[in-house]
């Protein structure tokens, strides 16, 4: 069992752009967190039905599946893990937006998707 001081949360980012990935891996793993990365929403669903996972990081405009389709979901398969949206997409709708628990906007939100999983993942340190 781990010590609750000891315990890093796991984020899974979610991104179709290679670099922002690096970006938001870099960012978390700075602030002590474990992190994972997908290009894509299966791969995504795959790693989320697999591990741990404390909070998911996604991007809206992806091939294939967007991210609030990969957010309802993941709430399908565990309702109670956080999800942020992190995107530039301007024309997101109210009722997409309904399944996040966050919003940061691309590509200068890095602080503040900092700050919001250090808020989503709080109770995952405390437990």
């Amino acid at each position: 069992m781990l010590k609750r001081d000891l315990y890093r949360p796991l984020v899974l980012c979610v991104d179709d752009d290679e670099s922002i990935l690096d970006l938001m891996r870099m960012a978390l793993e700075c602030k002590g967190y474990r992190v994972l990365t997908a290009s894509s929403g299966p791969t995504a669903l795959e790693a989320f039905a697999a591990c741990p996972i404390d909070a998911v990081v996604l991007d809206y405009e992806m091939p294939g599946m967007n991210g609030a389709e990969v957010a309802r979901e993941m709430k399908r398969i565990k309702p109670t893990v956080p999800k942020l949206l992190f995107s530039g997409s301007a024309g997101i709708s109210q009722e997409e937006t309904k399944v996040f628990q966050g919003y940061c906007s691309k590509p200068n939100g890095l602080f503040t998707l900092t700050s919001q999983i250090n808020a989503m993942t709080a109770f995952a340190r405390s437990a």
